[in-house]
């Protein structure tokens, strides 16, 4: 016979496990039911002319508020990202990962604007313009950079 982890667990977490599933099992009979008036209610609404059952006429029908569970949601792409999850921690270091490389290049960027002008002020303009050209590589967007580089040319 094989042996299941089940079998290897004391008795007081068998019966909470048991109570879990039992708890689940009512849940989901609950959900079932609910769905079950949903339709029910649904059925009941008068046919349009065009042949369909309108949901919300001219106004919004609230009763079908009352019929709504939170299950509904389950089929949600965003609940598989929740914070234990390794989707969610992959996700999480990819934005470390780009974050760490967006500080790393402003800081380049900025030793480069430092250079340039050092260069710029000792009158080297093709030298600062090089410099600046640099800096531009590592950060496109900075503003600083690129009218020091109009300057320099």
């Amino acid at each position: 016979a094989v042996k299941h982890k089940y079998d290897n667990l004391p008795d007081e977490k068998k019966k909470e496990i048991k109570d879990k599933v039992a708890d689940m099992i009512k849940e989901k009979e609950r959900r079932e039911k609910a769905r079950f008036a949903f339709a029910q209610y649904r059925e009941s609404l008068p046919v349009g002319e065009d042949g369909a059952k309108p949901l919300a006429s001219a106004a919004t029908d609230y009763n079908a508020w009352d019929l709504w569970t939170p299950s509904d949601d389950e089929s949600d792409p965003w609940m598989q990202y929740t914070p234990n999850s390794p989707a969610f921690k992959m996700m999480e270091a990819d934005i470390d990962k780009r974050h760490a490389r967006g500080v790393e290049q402003r800081q380049t960027a900025y030793r480069k604007r430092e250079e340039g002008n050092a260069a710029f002020k000792a009158g080297q303009y093709a030298e600062a313009l090089k410099i600046y050209e640099a800096g531009l590589e590592a950060d496109k967007r900075s503003i600083e950079l690129h009218g020091n580089a109009a300057m320099a040319a």
